[in-house]
Formats: C-alpha cells, structure tokens, sequence
C-alpha cells in the first residue's frame, strides 16, 4: 500500500496511528551524564594505548627481524604505515566510537567499530548502576559498579577496557 492510500484510507490510518508507540526518554542528571562521558572516555583512552602499544611492539619486532608482516612491498613501508598509524590515534582520528541509546530503564552504551556495533553494557539512568550485557535488550543481573559511587566510579574508570573485560564478575 503506498503511503497516498494509506492516508485515503481510514482503516488502515485508524490501524497506522494506533500502532505508533510513544516512549518516554528517562530522564538522566547532568551528574551522571558527566559520569557516563567520563566511562566513555576511559574506554576510548584505553583502547588507543593499547593500539599505540601494539603498534610500537610490531615495529621493534619488524625492526628486529622477528615479524614478516608482507602488508606492505618492504619492511620500510610496513613501519611507516604503523607509525602513521600511531600518529592518527594520538590525534584520535582512528578507533572505536561509542553511540548511547536511551532506553525505557537503561542507557544503553553501543560500541561501534566501522559497520559493527554491539553493546558494551548498560547503565540504570536512575541510579548510574553498570551491568554486563545479557543480549543485545537486555542486561545481565548482577551489578557491576555504580557511577554515582565515588570509590565504585574510580574502579570503573581504572579497570575499563574496550572489549568489556572488566564487566565479568
């Protein structure tokens, strides 16, 4: 049915319109949005030392003769390629992303790396608890850490890793 029927069309207008789900988008303090930015900060800083560092340990390995990475026509190419690298993580120009998805309850934290997306975990937007993903809808039972707790944030904060680690009990 093309949308000029369908606007002609009482029924299915009637059906149109009944389907139409509103959802409220809960309500997040400026406290624990500052929090929740501050976990995503973490989890990006992280996630480019360790490429910087993965990066700097393959380049002593070509230098040294204990890595044949063939990427590139000579091992020159292969190090400046890694190097540039190195330097657009610095400037943080390559790497992962973060997307926040407001749910009814939970704040969904989505990694995004290129056309792949999958959660990294889930934040209570009332009382800044972070749980593990269960699936993709849901979280996992037990709490992590809570971002409104001070000594509980700092934990998070240091032990956050991209890949979501530190979400295991």
């Amino acid at each position: 049915m093309t949308l000029e029927q369908l606007a002609t069309d009482s029924t299915s207008v009637a059906f149109f319109v009944y389907s139409i789900k509103v959802i409220a988008i809960p309500s997040m303090d400026s406290e624990l949005k500052g929090y929740v930015q501050g976990l995503i900060d973490a989890l990006k800083t992280q996630f480019r030392l360790l490429q910087i560092k993965s990066n700097i340990q393959t380049i002593m390995n070509i230098r040294e003769g204990l890595n044949n990475i063939s990427y590139f026509p000579n091992k020159e190419a292969t190090i400046t390629h890694f190097q540039n690298q190195n330097r657009k993580l610095i400037k943080n120009e390559i790497g992962i992303d973060f997307e926040l998805i407001y749910g009814k309850k939970y704040l969904k934290v989505v990694l995004v790396d290129g056309s792949s997306r999958s959660v990294h975990c889930f934040i209570d937007s009332n009382t800044g608890d972070v749980y593990k993903p269960a699936s993709w809808k849901a979280p996992a039972k037990h709490i992590r850490y809570n971002l409104r707790d001070q000594k509980s944030r700092q934990l998070c904060y240091d032990r956050a890793n991209w890949h979501g680690g530190y979400l295991y009990m």
